[in-house]
């Protein structure tokens, strides 16, 4: 049923990123109840609710997805670290780096299946395949806010 106002082209990219997201989310499930190489492209449909056929028209393969997942953990962990920092208002450099590595650590340590996660599966071709070829609105903010921090303290 379209909500008021809304096309029908609206309402199936709605659709289209609710199943992604299911596919996503039940992904970063099994990828931390068990080793990637135990989880199949099946089973994270199957959980998903949705056909094999489905996840490949949102991912290419198995690597993609834990890829996309590996660097959506480790943004929001350190968004979270961010945010902190800035309800603190640490303003000199070295503090603020200081501060940011100690609540990311902190995160790691409170939420040990997505540091193992992360840790197990992290490899330099998230960094040249995904991270590199398109920064999302996250990524550009984190190094955004690294030159601000950066600025602040040439001043000081």
């Amino acid at each position: 049923m379209l909500k008021r106002g809304e096309t029908s082209e609206v309402k199936n990219n709605r659709k289209q990123e609710n199943k992604r997201n299911k596919i996503t989310k039940r992904g970063i499930e099994l990828f931390t109840s068990k080793d990637i190489q135990n989880v199949t492209i099946s089973e994270i449909a199957k959980k998903a609710g949705v056909a094999k056929g489905t996840f490949y028209l949102y991912f290419k393969d198995k690597d993609q997805i834990r890829d996309i997942l590996i660097s959506r953990q480790a943004s929001r962990i350190f968004l979270n670290a961010q945010e902190k920092l800035d309800e603190n208002d640490i303003r000199n450099f070295e503090d603020s780096i200081i501060y940011l590595i100690n609540q990311i650590l902190n995160e790691l340590e409170s939420n040990k299946q997505v540091a193992s996660f992360i840790q197990k599966n992290l490899s330099w071709g998230i960094f040249s395949d995904y991270v590199h070829k398109s920064y999302s609105n996250d990524e550009l903010h984190i190094r955004k806010r690294f030159a601000e921090l950066a600025e602040k303290n040439a001043y000081n």
